[in-house]
C-alpha cells in the first residue's frame, strides 16, 4: 500500500504546470493619464524591415513600462506606425538584393526525389542566408522635422514625444579569461596564447595558437613521463658458476627514445583537447547602444536627451546564453536606466506619492 501512494504522488507530480514570468506587470501610480507617443526608433545597421519592426516593439515594451511608472501611458505602437505610413513619413528602406545562381533553380524544379529536393532547397536557403548577411540594402528611415513630431503628439493628445536612434544591437563574443565562464582549460590556453603571441587577427589564428600552446604544453609534461611508452629496464645477469661466476647487467624492453616518443603523443593529444576548448568557451555578450530624445508639445521644444550603451552576457558557464533572451535582457535594461534618468533629470514626482493621505502631525 505505502508504494503504491509512493508511486501515485510521483505520477501526479509531474502533472502539475511550471510557470516562469520574465516581465510581471509593473504597478500603475493612480490617476495615471498623461499620453506619451514613442517614436520607432531610426536604426543604420539593421536592414531588415521586419527585423527593424521586432527591434522596435522590443524596445517600445520595455520603454512603455518604464514610462507607465512614472505616470504616462504610451500611445499603442500599431497606431503610430500606421499614421506615419499614412503621411508618408516612413521610408521603408531598399531590401539586400538576392542573387541565386540559375544552376540551383533548375536542379530545384527537375524530377528529383523528396530527399533531394529538400536537400536542394537547402542548399538555396543557406545562399540566401549567407548573402542576406553580406548584400547592402538601406535601413529604414523617418523623414521627420521638429514640426512633424510635435504635430504627431497634438494629433494623439500627447504632452511628450520620444524620438530615439539605435546605435547598436548585436550579440558577440565577449573577450574574457574568466575561467568560470569559458572553462578553465580554455581559459588557460587563451591566458598563455596571448601572453605568447599577443591578440590574433582572426579566429582561425586564435585557434592556431591556442592549440599550439596546448599542445607544447602537453609536450613538456609527456617528456618526463612513463607512458604510453616506458623506458629500458634494467636486468642483472649472473653467468658462470654460482659462486665464482661473473655478473652483468643489461637493459630490455621498453623503448629507446621514450621521452622523445612520449612528448609526440602527449603533445599530439594536448593539440586535440586544446582544438576541443578552443571551439568552447563559449561566452555570448549582448550589446546594445540607444539614444533617446524627448519634446514637449506644449513648449513645442526638445526639452531631452540622452544615451546608453550597455553589455549582457552570462555570470558562469552554466548560465541560459539564448541570443534572442540575453538581447530583450540589455533591451530592457537600457529602457530601465534612460527612463529612470528621464524622470530624475525632469524632476518627476510619482503620482503615487501625491495621491497618498498626508502623515498625521504629532501631537
Amino acid at each position: 500500500m505505502k508504494k503504491f501512494l509512493l508511486l501515485l504522488v510521483l505520477l501526479t507530480a509531474g502533472c502539475a504546470y511550471n510557470t516562469r514570468v520574465d516581465y510581471a506587470p509593473v504597478p500603475v501610480p493612480p490617476g495615471a493619464g498623461e499620453r506619451l507617443v514613442i517614436l520607432p526608433f531610426s536604426s543604420y545597421e539593421v536592414k531588415d524591415p521586419l527585423l527593424w519592426e521586432r527591434i522596435n516593439i522590443a524596445f517600445y515594451e520595455a520603454l512603455k513600462s518604464k514610462f507607465l511608472t512614472e505616470g504616462f501611458l504610451a500611445v499603442p505602437f500599431e497606431e503610430v506606425l500606421a499614421e506615419l505610413k499614412d503621411q508618408g513619413k516612413l521610408d521603408p528602406g531598399r531590401p539586400a538584393k538576392i542573387r541565386i545562381s540559375q544552376t540551383l533553380i533548375d536542379l530545384y524544379e527537375e524530377d528529383w526525389s523528396p530527399l533531394m529536393k529538400e536537400e536542394i532547397g537547402r542548399l538555396i536557403a543557406r545562399e540566401v542566408r549567407r548573402q542576406g548577411r553580406t548584400s547592402k540594402g538601406s535601413p529604414v528611415r523617418l523623414a521627420l522635422r521638429e514640426d512633424d513630431i510635435i504635430a504627431l503628439g497634438e494629433l494623439f493628445g500627447a504632452r511628450y514625444v520620444v524620438r530615439g536612434r539605435i546605435t547598436e544591437y548585436l550579440v558577440r563574443r565577449e573577450e574574457t579569461l574568466n575561467p568560470f565562464k569559458i572553462g578553465f582549460l580554455t581559459a588557460q590556453n587563451r591566458l598563455l596564447a596571448r601572453l605568447f603571441y599577443g591578440a590574433p587577427e582572426s579566429g582561425g589564428y586564435g585557434t592556431a595558437q591556442e592549440v599550439s600552446v596546448g599542445g607544447i604544453l602537453a609536450a613538456i609534461v609527456g617528456s618526463n613521463a612513463k607512458d604510453p611508452f616506458e623506458p629500458p629496464h634494467k636486468e642483472t645477469v649472473r653467468v658462470g658458476h654460482p659462486l665464482f661466476g661473473e655478473t652483468f647487467t643489461r637493459y630490455t624492453g621498453g623503448t629507446e627514445d621514450y621521452d622523445l616518443a612520449n612528448a609526440l603523443s602527449w603533445g599530439a593529444a594536448g593539440m586535440i583537447v586544446s582544438y576541443l576548448a578552443a571551439h568552447g568557451g563559449n561566452a555570448p555578450e549582448a550589446v546594445v547602444g540607444l539614444s533617446l530624445y524627448v519634446y514637449d508639445v506644449e513648449k513645442k521644444a526638445l526639452v531631452w536627451e540622452n544615451r546608453v550603451r550597455l553589455r549582457v552576457s552570462p555570470q558562469s558557464a552554466w548560465a541560459p546564453r539564448n541570443r534572442v533572451d540575453l538581447l530583450l535582457q540589455a533591451v530592457e535594461a537600457a529602457a530601465r536606466e534612460l527612463a529612470a534618468r528621464f524622470g530624475a533629470d525632469m524632476g518627476f514626482v510619482k503620482l503615487a506619492a501625491l495621491t497618498a493621505p498626508p502623515e498625521k502631525a504629532p501631537r
